[in-house]
């Protein structure tokens, strides 16, 4: 934890005690040690049809994989959606140590956001994130070597608009509480099925994002998915949709399943 927190911080010993105590005092205020005791099975569930997500096997080097999948959102117009984007923007080139995919993969999150509360949206994400960090010390464990970071698969198929602007408060949430109290924990994030406009956008934040953060997002091209993602993945532990050969969920071969909303 030590070692994660100074690196976030430069090596700043003075900036890493504080970013410590800070964490310490948040965990204790929102009762984070108990989140994944606390949260009922059916929020879960519940979840996964807003967001279909899997927390799905493990990379060659031992971290845990997390793939989420974007729906269509067709609630938003162009023109919202290019101010949204200009305005995310914004918000990224402050953050140097954790880009939120995962949110930028959100699939109906207008939805989300009429069914859900804005803190009940923020606790999903921390129980998310607690759920991993979990994954990666039990991985530690079992294979005798130090786990700390989380892979990350996010497939855009399906995406034609960003969401709003109504989605800026739940994006700063999250990104303060990645920045100030899961630093480092960001292992490589996989983008599949972009956007034809994403490509450019990724290389106008690039410029804006921590250089190591950026390092680790790899937009891949259709034709080039199978290849990279085997590079770092064994098969077995990939769904079949990426080329992979998982049989062990039980909703195999269809991992991650989409649902549909009324």
């Amino acid at each position: 934890m030590i070692h994660r927190y100074l690196r976030a911080r430069k090596w700043n010993v003075t900036h890493t005690l504080k970013s410590i105590r800070d964490t310490i005092q948040w965990r204790q205020e929102n009762n984070v040690d108990r989140i994944l005791l606390d949260t009922p099975q059916e929020d879960i569930d519940l979840s996964k049809q807003y967001a279909p997500y899997a927390n799905h096997g493990f990379t060659r080097q031992h971290s845990p994989i997390y793939i989420e999948k974007t729906g269509k959102n067709r609630d938003t117009n162009q023109r919202q959606c290019l101010h949204s984007i200009e305005e995310m923007w914004r918000i990224f080139s402050k953050s140097e140590h954790c880009f939120p995919l995962h949110f930028l993969g959100r699939v109906k999150l207008n939805k989300c956001l009429e069914r859900f509360s804005l803190d009940q949206l923020v606790k999903g994400h921390i129980y998310l994130q607690e759920f991993n960090c979990r994954r990666a010390r039990q991985q530690s464990r079992e294979c005798g070597q130090h786990v700390e970071t989380i892979v990350t698969i996010m497939d855009f198929d399906g995406l034609e608009l960003m969401t709003g602007r109504r989605a800026l408060p739940l994006l700063k949430q999250i990104l303060n509480i990645d920045n100030n109290h899961y630093p480092e924990r960001m292992g490589q994030a996989f983008l599949l099925n972009t956007p034809r406009f994403f490509p450019v956008l990724w290389n106008m934040c690039k410029s804006f994002v921590d250089p190591v953060t950026a390092s680790k997002v790899f937009v891949l091209k259709k034709n080039e998915e199978a290849s990279i993602l085997l590079q770092h993945i064994d098969s077995n532990q990939l769904p079949q949709e990426y080329q992979g050969t998982c049989q062990s969920c039980p909703t195999a071969p269809n991992c991650v399943p989409v649902y549909e909303l009324p």
